[in-house]
């Protein structure tokens, strides 16, 4: 999907830097744009996850208990088991400009945060209560939606106190020369777009060889983290111009819906991811490439 993405885009680009020529490239129009600017994004990533046991009572085989040494187990072996890799994220943002210095993007993404495994970690109904069982590699698609609100901070000097301007846009037109560099972070939330199966984490139960992925239903499990990092802005012409971030992703809040705080499913007898008593933490790090459009 990511690759279509980064197609359009280029696309896009040829086609109005052919035209940048005819339009004036450094030509400020005194009726400036708005505030307001949209842009289409697209990141490679590179994106895994953090672990950390939760502070509740453990799972052994002999049922529940309050040795809590189970968890801290479970999660070394989630860390050993699931490696990061490869991944992207695509989507719309909207952008405001708010002072001289300063402007506003909330991002509506697909994210795809991929789960890679070597083996997979198992519960059993008998001591040890986990183990990592030897098996073929895999690789699961993870999709989320991602909501990001974002601050960015404008490292170029302003323009001429002379000059007349009330935000950033203002800026901008008068400095379309040069790239315009800025840091930013905010906060983020994310949900899962659909059903999910845990290939890498399974559940075997007692005198029996039949294991069962654990699973999560869609918009049932969510995060809530943060985006920071660097980027640059270079206008091509009055309304058009690209940003790229080098963008870093974190989500170390995790909870469900209400409808699944059990662990195990009433309809089906299966358990739940809840059933896993570690914290799933996703970090990224991507380039987001976008093509942006001031209104």
């Amino acid at each position: 999907m990511w690759k279509h993405v980064f197609l359009i885009m280029l696309f896009w680009l040829a086609v109005f830097a052919g035209a940048q020529a005819q339009d004036g490239l450094y030509k400020v129009n005194t009726g400036r744009p708005s505030r307001w600017s949209v842009g289409i994004m697209g990141s490679p990533d590179w994106e895994g996850r953090f672990f950390k046991a939760e502070r509740k009572e453990s799972y052994d085989g002999l049922g529940p208990s309050d040795n809590k040494d189970q968890n801290v187990l479970l999660s070394n072996l989630l860390k050993a088991n699931e490696y990061a890799g490869f991944s992207y994220t695509a989507g719309l943002h909207f952008q405001y400009d708010l002072s001289k210095r300063w402007f506003a993007r909330l991002g509506i993404y697909y994210s795809n945060k991929a789960i890679r495994a070597r083996a997979f970690v198992s519960a059993f109904d008998s001591l040890p209560g986990h183990a990592i069982v030897p098996f073929v590699k895999t690789k699961s698609n993870f999709p989320f939606l991602e909501i990001p609100l974002t601050f960015h901070y404008m490292l170029n000097r302003p323009f001429d106190k002379s000059k007349k301007g009330t935000c950033y846009t203002d800026y901008s037109q008068y400095n379309r020369k040069k790239p315009l560099f800025y840091v930013f972070i905010g906060p983020a939330y994310a949900t899962n777009l659909k059903f999910h199966d845990y290939a890498s984490r399974r559940f075997t139960a007692l005198n029996t060889d039949t294991t069962n992925t654990v699973y999560v239903n869609k918009f049932t499990l969510h995060h809530a983290g943060v985006y920071a990092g660097v980027g640059l802005m270079k206008y091509f012409s009055q309304h058009l111009f690209l940003t790229a971030d080098a963008t870093f992703r974190y989500f170390p809040a995790r909870w469900y819906s209400k409808k699944f705080d059990n662990n195990i499913d009433p309809d089906t007898g299966l358990r739940t991811a809840v059933s896993y008593h570690v914290v799933d933490k996703p970090w990224s790090v991507g380039l987001q490439i976008a093509l942006n459009y001031h209104f």
